[in-house]
């Protein structure tokens, strides 16, 4: 037996929220014992965070309780889903940032985000394991260690334990900087990787990019690979503009191609 147990015996887990249903919906532990609890915002409503003993686990959909030896409390925090989320969206993306929320492949940071700025390292790095979750159905953990000395944003620690991104250096992640073209492809291609897509290609079958000797050694599988799926691909003079930028909203864009392309 799991050491669930719904009479009397055993610790309380209590369940803290409006506007969201929690499964089951009362759970007591038995001693050393485990249970879980997941839980869902009702329909026009959204998780913002989810509290375990008074503290932030962020936005999960569901939390395990194990070796439990007291009384627990789970709270879950909503808000009205907001229609005009995209009030800084450029016009002929709205319909794909309302798809791609539908897919659940925006981070919920996102609230009140500029969609059309350039989109930072940080960012994509949170954008790529929405899609990761998405495209191979796990949970993306954060590992126990933090190599990183410039951020410790459990997303950007759950992308580099799935092996999404290396960081910048052993130590570095370069957060808030602006995220370049063959970063994107590589961080994508890897996402796609670890969702057991095969990213595969042959290069003698691909038309040389103009700019090919601008691409960097380690993203040029990504490059080309993003380039021939009609992913993030080259621009009509034939050139990719590797340090180029691309917007939080073409970003996210990706993603839902992806989806569209390869969720099985």
């Amino acid at each position: 037996s799991s050491g669930r147990s719904s009479g009397t015996s055993g610790y309380k887990v209590e369940m803290i929220g409006k506007n969201v249903t929690f499964e089951p919906s009362s759970l007591r532990i038995k001693k050393n014992g485990s249970g879980e609890v997941a839980f869902k915002a009702e329909e026009g409503y959204e998780i913002t965070d989810v509290l375990v003993d008074g503290k932030s686990v962020g936005t999960v959909k569901d939390y395990s309780f194990k070796d439990v030896k007291e009384k627990h409390s789970i709270e879950v925090k909503t808000e009205k889903v907001d229609e005009k989320t995209w009030s800084k969206a450029t016009n002929d993306m709205v319909s794909v940032l309302n798809e791609a929320k539908e897919a659940d492949l925006i981070p919920t940071s996102f609230k009140n985000k500029d969609f059309t700025k350039a989109a930072t390292r940080e960012e994509y790095a949170e954008i790529s394991v929405k899609l990761y979750e998405k495209l191979s159905g796990s949970t993306a953990k954060a590992g126990k260690n933090n190599p990183f000395a410039d951020t410790d944003n459990p997303e950007v620690l759950k992308a580099f334990k799935v092996g999404i991104t290396k960081g910048t250096s052993e130590t570095t992640f370069d957060p808030t900087q602006n995220i370049t073209r063959e970063q994107t492809s590589t961080m994508l291609t890897r996402t796609l990787t670890k969702s057991k897509v095969d990213t595969t290609i042959d290069m003698d079958k691909l038309t040389k990019l103009a700019d090919d000797e601008k691409v960097s050694e380690w993203a040029k599988d990504s490059v080309y690979y993003t380039d021939s799926q009609e992913l993030l691909e080259r621009y009509k003079d034939n050139t990719f503009d590797v340090k180029g930028t691309i917007s939080v909203e073409e970003a996210i864009e990706l993603s839902v191609k992806c989806v569209n392309t390869f969720k099985k």
